[in-house]
């Protein structure tokens, strides 16, 4: 006697097994939207962190004369602190000796 398998198979099962597997799909994706949404939360609140410290800043421009640049400092008003300095010190300090170092080469020339 042969048994034909796909007579075996219970059929009125497996449009509930796909429901459940379907339902189960959907849940992992909703866990996972959450979490990418919390993600995405956290980055947002952080660059408005940084958006709220620059709104407690003033900007303040020099001149260097010896150079002839401009300085922008931006100094956050409750503390004086620098946040931030354009150029940066250590480009300011590089073009000083580089002014001094031509400065020399040319009297030696001369």
């Amino acid at each position: 006697m042969r048994i034909n398998p796909v007579n075996d198979v219970n059929t009125h099962n497996v449009p509930q097994q796909k429901t459940a597997q379907a339902e189960i799909h959907i849940k992992n994706r909703e866990n996972y939207d959450k979490t990418n949404i919390e993600t995405v939360l956290d980055g947002i609140e952080k660059s408005l962190e940084k958006i709220r410290s620059f709104l407690k800043a003033e900007a303040q421009f020099t001149i260097d004369r010896d150079l002839n640049m401009i300085i922008i400092k931006i100094k956050n008003t409750e503390t004086g602190e620098i946040i931030r300095q354009i150029p940066p010190e250590v480009a300011v300090k590089i073009a000083k000796n580089l002014q001094e170092l031509i400065g020399i080469l040319f009297d030696e020339r001369a």
